[in-house]
């Protein structure tokens, strides 16, 4: 065959169903195909194994054939099938034999898969512009290049930390300028009340000390007083100032938090949260470290806790504001508490104690109670149930009546029988039996005995009268002419029989009608044959030996060539002449030769 196809691999989608992968390009043996699972989610590859994970058909034939697997390959994964032929010559050219076409294009065909795989394995790797000037890179090379690019990569990183670090150092000493503003404004407001405490101190003492301005230093101090109120107002109203714009600048640092913040709502294991998406889970708040998908709160690796549930209260007595009108009286018997509060399925909330039952008819049961997860069922008496396989019915079972003319593996029963016409009386047949003839279904409406003989067929010979085949010996002597040629026999008569190597050869026409004769002498001798027989024809085929120069200078009369000219043998080592004959008569043979068949 030719090969048309550059083809060596081939891709399919996987959908968890297909199993059969058609391969339609030739290939030689069924391990040539290697077979592999792509996941493009993790770029990882798994090679199958023969046999195992898979089956492969059609090896050999021109249209190639299909890889089966034994397990439908998942939805997420593709399946690559790659024509990976063994690297070998395997056919062995036999020196002057005839040329071997098939086998020849075979190897051919064989060498030009190799070249397609090996073209195959070059265009994945790395390589430069075919028009290039400039060497491949080497190994060297790349490594270089790649620990120059790792380098580029760390110096991003370190550049991209300097400049976070940077972001938090300013965030940092913005919100200490707040609180030491804050603190300066709290500081200076005390020191004012301080000062206005000591001066109405001082004025109530030069007060006591003169006596005769009482009045004046009395309306003095009062005055003094006024100012002290009026400048601890001052002091205050300062230091609410001072607190105002510390709690501003508070709020600002803590929006600056919270616009970082993702609300995603209650944790769920199939959403994918990125850094800074918060959540809720059993009472308490996360926010996210690291992109993710799966992690359950509270892991540390994945979470920071933002804040926690607290602590739950006592269990109450059942005493107190509680009252029956409210509905919620017998607060301590759940049961009914949940009743007067109209809690649909209320009674989900606790569990039976009863042993569950045995196996019985089916009902959804009406129990007020649940059953527990690892509840068990008592041992269920198997002795007076059948067995699936092989049962043994006993009284009057009953099955379903199957259809009229019905074949399948359904049970017949009585009614079925009867619809058949099984249980009607048949007579038997009275007109003897007919010859054998065509096939057909019949028409008659009795039966045939169980002895019945149909009378012999007349139009055929019998088996003594068939002839006898005759052997391919029979057939080459012409010893059994009665007997009846095979194709068998006929070909086992056309091998060439094969003589030598000999100095000198006289054919026995019965013993083949094709010679092949090794001669061995310079001065060789084709003697008259035996047993010619009129009308036979053959060829003599004349071999040189391995060491050649071998020839016939001696000729039987019987042996008749154009011209009466014997021919010249060629001489070369294991050379090849033909002699064609056909028997004339037990005296003359009538001969071509052709020369030197290569």
């Amino acid at each position: 065959m030719t090969v048309t196809t550059t083809e060596t691999r081939l891709s399919y989608d996987a959908d968890g169903v297909t199993k059969n992968f058609p391969f339609p390009y030739k290939f030689f043996e069924a391990n040539d195909l290697l077979v592999y699972t792509f996941d493009e989610a993790t770029e990882t590859s798994t090679l199958l194994v023969l046999n195992v994970d898979y089956t492969v058909t059609g090896a050999g034939l021109p249209n190639g054939g299909e890889v089966v697997t034994t397990v439908a390959p998942a939805d997420a994964l593709t399946l690559v099938i790659v024509n990976d032929p063994d690297i070998v010559q395997e056919f062995d050219y036999v020196n002057a034999d005839d040329f071997p076409a098939e086998s020849h294009e075979a190897a051919l065909d064989r060498l030009t898969k190799i070249c397609q795989r090996l073209s195959d394995r070059i265009d994945r790797c790395v390589s430069v512009e075919d028009a290039s000037p400039e060497a491949p890179p080497t190994l060297a090379d790349v490594e270089q290049i790649s620990e120059e690019a790792q380098a580029s990569a760390d110096a991003a990183a370190a550049s991209a930390a300097a400049a976070q670090a940077t972001a938090d150092q300013i965030e940092a000493d913005a919100t200490q300028t707040a609180t030491d503003a804050a603190n300066a404004a709290v500081a200076s407001a005390t020191a004012d009340a301080v000062a206005a405490k000591d001066a109405a101190e001082t004025a109530a003492t030069n007060a006591d000390a003169s006596k005769t301005s009482a009045q004046t230093s009395a309306t003095n101090a009062a005055n003094s007083a006024t100012a002290a109120s009026t400048s601890a107002g001052t002091a205050q109203t300062a230091a609410t100032n001072a607190a105002n714009s510390a709690t501003a600048a508070d709020n600002s640092a803590t929006a600056a938090d919270v616009a970082k913040i993702v609300w995603r709502g209650l944790w769920s294991g199939a959403t994918s949260y990125e850094v800074n998406d918060a959540v809720s889970l059993n009472g308490s708040s996360y926010i996210a470290k690291l992109a993710h998908t799966g992690a359950s709160p509270p892991n540390p690796t994945y979470w920071d806790l933002m804040a926690a549930k607290g602590a739950d209260g006592a269990a109450g007595s059942g005493a107190g504001d509680m009252l029956r009108a409210n509905n919620l009286s017998d607060v301590l018997n759940p049961d009914l508490s949940l009743q007067n509060l109209n809690v649909e399925n209320w009674y989900l909330a606790k569990a039976g104690t009863a042993n569950p039952a045995a196996p019985g008819t089916a009902a959804p049961g009406s129990a007020v109670l649940f059953a527990r997860q690892d509840h068990v069922h008592p041992t269920q008496d198997l002795s007076a149930l059948a067995p699936l396989a092989s049962p043994v019915f006993t009284g009057d079972p009953k099955a379903p009546t199957p259809a009229t003319a019905d074949d399948d593996t359904s049970i017949a029963t009585t009614a079925f029988v009867k619809a058949q016409g099984y249980g009607a009386a048949v007579p038997p047949a009275t007109a003897a039996p007919v010859m054998d003839g065509t096939a057909a279904v019949g028409v008659a409406t009795k039966y045939a005995r169980e002895d019945h003989v149909h009378p012999t067929d007349t139009s055929r010979a019998a088996a003594s009268a068939i002839p006898v085949a005759a052997t391919a010996a029979e057939y080459t002597a012409n010893s059994a002419p009665t007997k009846m040629l095979t194709p068998g026999a006929a070909w086992s008569a056309a091998a060439p029989l094969a003589v030598g190597p000999v100095a000198n050869y006289a054919p026995d026409f019965n013993a083949a009608i094709d010679h092949d004769w090794t001669i061995n002498s310079a001065t060789g001798a084709l003697n008259n044959g035996t047993n010619l027989k009129v009308g036979q024809k053959g060829v003599i085929y004349i071999r040189q030996d391995g060491t050649g120069g071998r020839a016939i200078t001696t000729w039987g009369s019987q042996f008749k060539f154009p011209g009466g000219t014997k021919p010249t043998l060629t001489t070369a080592a294991s050379s090849v002449d033909a002699i064609s004959y056909a028997v004339l008569s037990s005296s003359f043979i009538a001969c071509t030769f052709n020369a030197d068949f290569k």
